[in-house]
């Protein structure tokens, strides 16, 4: 077991995260009506054409047995958050979701049907210029979020998706203030569950700390 897909979005500044070549995997795709992930300074971040972003990976496979592994950066302020999906189809509302809101996060699935909550907590509020590892994870019917390996919802016992799908990221911030605010995606993983990745690729030099909630604009909320 092993990695199966892994980005460190290393390239130039304004560029779509789509067409980047991942280390491990094929590129990023986008969802219908809604702009891709941007880079600034090796990070993802929302694209200048509105306030919200979302990249999908390929589909990965048929282990659904995975962790999703993101390195999150909140810049100099977090007017919205961000979200980490795992077995999800984005444009179809399936997956599980874990979001963050300043102060709050939230677990929830959806089986195309309507989301189900599995759990929500108060514990985490993000700082600026700060890294934070989120892990979304699911194994079997257990599905859990922990942020720097710490367990923070979950696991909780859900069959609602069984399969693999795909992984994704969204994020969100006030149109003119992607570039120099909100949150930054430094790095995205898809470990196989006993897979041992452990760390990303690539890490920067600060106190790890950690995240979830629904954004202001959701393309998997339908809002």
């Amino acid at each position: 077991m092993a990695i199966i897909w892994r980005s460190t979005f290393t390239a130039a500044d304004g560029t779509n995260v789509t067409t980047i070549t991942p280390e491990v995997g094929s590129a990023m795709l986008t969802v219908p009506g809604v702009f891709p992930l941007q880079v600034t300074a090796d990070r993802a971040r929302a694209n200048t054409g509105d306030t919200f972003s979302i990249c999908q990976t390929p589909t990965l496979g048929a282990n659904a047995n995975y962790v999703v592994r993101a390195i999150a950066r909140q810049i100099t302020s977090a007017s919205f958050g961000w979200k980490v999906y795992a077995r999800a189809l984005v444009a179809s509302n399936v997956g599980y979701e874990l979001t963050y809101e300043p102060g709050f996060l939230r677990l929830r699935a959806n089986d195309g049907s309507g989301w189900v909550v599995l759990g929500t907590t108060t514990s985490f509020t993000g700082s600026n210029g700060v890294d934070y590892t989120v892990e979304l994870v699911c194994n079997g019917n257990q599905i859990s979020a922990a942020i720097n390996g710490t367990t923070l919802l979950g696991p909780f016992t859900n069959t609602l998706v069984s399969v693999a799908n795909a992984a994704a990221l969204e994020t969100a911030e006030y149109t003119g203030n992607q570039a120099t605010a909100g949150w930054h995606w430094d790095s995205l993983e898809v470990d196989t569950i006993g897979g041992g990745g452990g760390t990303q690729a690539r890490s920067r030099t600060s106190t790890n700390a950690a995240l979830l909630t629904p954004l202001t604009r959701n393309r998997l909320a339908g809002v």
